[in-house]
């Protein structure tokens, strides 16, 4: 079975309840020494299931911010500066933010980058 899709919260103790919920699920999936959860495409849906679950456990109404690996510390610093509370997720290499529903990130009015 291939392993081809992998899932991590960066908090750890966020992740341990992630690493705690697949185990108990009967999904294919393996844990590596980085706490990184490895499932095969043919489990997505319920490792996203999962991870649903984990979400909803740390923000009830949640939503999650993908941008581009070069605005990924755009974002934080803006959060950081609006006292947004968030969690990074790693996925598949990308890194993703976990932030409460009522927020509206894509609608910001962001700093340029200075370059």
């Amino acid at each position: 079975m291939v392993f081809d899709r992998w899932f991590r919260f960066a908090d750890d103790n966020v992740n341990a309840r992630f690493i705690s919920r697949i185990k108990r699920s009967e999904l294919a999936h393996s844990v590596d020494s980085g706490g990184i959860v490895h499932f095969p495409s043919k489990e997505e849906e319920g490792a996203e299931a999962v991870i649903a679950d984990v979400r909803a456990s740390v923000f009830p109404a949640w939503q999650v911010l993908s941008c581009p690996a070069d605005w990924t510390q755009r974002y934080r610093d803006e959060m950081t500066r609006r006292n947004v509370a968030y969690l990074e997720e790693l996925n598949n290499g990308a890194v993703d933010f976990l932030l409460e529903q009522r927020h509206r990130p894509h609608s910001w009015k962001m700093a340029d980058v200075q370059e």
